[in-house]
């Protein structure tokens, strides 16, 4: 109770800029999902496009939206935070317009598919890079948390208001997201404060150096979603074979609701606690998590899922903090760093994925795709393991630890 209360006069002193930069954490992603997670059916049914080239589409997408944001690290730490989020902003803004034209025009799609995720690139650094630089150091993994769970907490409402209104009323429903998104590009233009330039803005050689100390963090973060995308991608069609689309729903809500409530909350230990500790404690949940969808009994599947999320949870901000606690100068770099081996991690599971999902359904024995998972991360973890002890005996001889 004395840790709630702490949180909430933390935040109830913040300044008014902060304020609403944690506002937009939870519209924007209100906002987003309303559509995203139904695109490929808005593509089906509207532009009758084939399976085939909606995967391309969300391929695209996705590579954009992560890989963006590596180029986006050096042009924000280049300029300022504001600047680059009102970009960020307008360019989603422009896409969710456009869209609202391109149900049956395939060309208009092309743009806006393009401008969305590039907008998303953007905005995520910036958004972190802002946040970092305004906040205490000591108060860092408290607030990136709450951050986290604000935009959870959009997660949990927007499929819901998409299931609602999207598909009944396409245009409507994404012109009403467009105008959020005005709504947001105003309240970043009149309430966000532009801060002072990085004082090493000139030179870059110390993020160039600082990549030797992160290639290990970015492994990790290459793996997390490697095997988490798993999850994320083809939890939905095996939980649907055998269930109400509903149980999908509750099962979405329940992992958003943890990361939203205990993220914050398990903020001082996440921060506290070593690299190794949390990350081996969070693959070690996240495997047992897989191991439940493999029994194929829905109460375990939903214990499950509780584990996958604590393990989502705990990793996330703890890359984030170690990325910054080794790049203490370069914030939005070092979250462009971790987006492009999140996205390089994701697009290699959804597409692994896609086909060992396919193979498994065929012989119909889906629940062997998550255990072929849990093989999958026992391998890679030997490996990476032996991998990471060979490199560090070849650093060090060569004078590089």
């Amino acid at each position: 109770m004395r840790m709630a209360k702490n949180a909430f006069l933390k935040f109830y002193n913040l300044d008014l800029n902060l304020k609403f930069l944690f506002l937009s954490s939870f519209l924007i992603p209100l906002s987003s999902f309303t559509l995203l997670p139904f695109l490929p059916i808005i593509l089906d049914r509207n532009l009758h496009l084939a399976f085939s080239t909606i995967g391309i589409i969300l391929f695209i997408m996705t590579f954009i939206q992560f890989g963006g944001s590596f180029v986006a690290g050096f042009i924000i730490h280049k300029t300022n935070e504001r600047v680059i989020m009102l970009f960020a902003l307008t360019t989603r803004l422009i896409g969710f317009i456009i869209f609202v034209f391109a149900m049956h025009n395939i060309y208009l799609l092309y743009i806006s598919i393009i401008l969305i995720p590039v907008g998303g690139s953007f905005y995520l650094p910036a958004n972190k890079s802002y946040l970092v630089r305004i906040v205490k150091e000591k108060d860092r993994a408290f607030f990136l948390s709450i951050s986290s769970s604000l935009i959870n907490f959009g997660m949990v409402f927007a499929p819901v208001l998409g299931g609602l209104f999207l598909l009944s009323y396409p245009r409507a429903t994404i012109g009403v997201i467009s105008l959020s998104f005005l709504i947001i590009l105003i309240i970043h233009y009149l309430f966000i404060v532009k801060l002072p330039v990085n004082k090493d803005t000139k030179s870059l050689h110390g993020a160039s150096h600082s990549f030797k100390l992160v290639y290990i963090i970015l492994i990790i973060k290459l793996l997390t979603f490697y095997f988490y995308f798993y999850y994320q991608n083809y939890k939905g069609p095996y939980i649907i074979a055998f269930n109400k689309p509903l149980i999908l729903s509750y099962m979405l809500i329940l992992n958003s609701l943890i990361v939203m409530i205990f993220q914050p909350l398990m903020s001082k230990f996440i921060n506290n606690k070593s690299f190794k500790y949390i990350i081996f404690l969070s693959f070690i949940m996240l495997f047992i998590g897989f191991y439940t969808f493999y029994i194929h009994n829905i109460i375990i599947i939903f214990i499950g899922v509780i584990f996958i999320s604590f393990a989502e949870l705990m990793s996330a901000l703890k890359i984030d903090l170690e990325m910054l606690r080794k790049m203490p100068n370069h914030p939005a770099i070092s979250f462009g760093y971790s987006r492009l081996a999140g996205g390089i991690g994701g697009a290699l599971s959804s597409y692994i994925g896609g086909l060992t999902y396919g193979y498994y359904k065929n012989l119909d024995m889906t629940p062997y795709f998550w255990l072929n998972i849990v093989f999958q991360g026992i391998v890679v973890f030997l490996v990476f393991f032996i991998f990471i002890f060979f490199m560090r005996k070849i650093l060090k001889n060569y004078g590089g630890m």
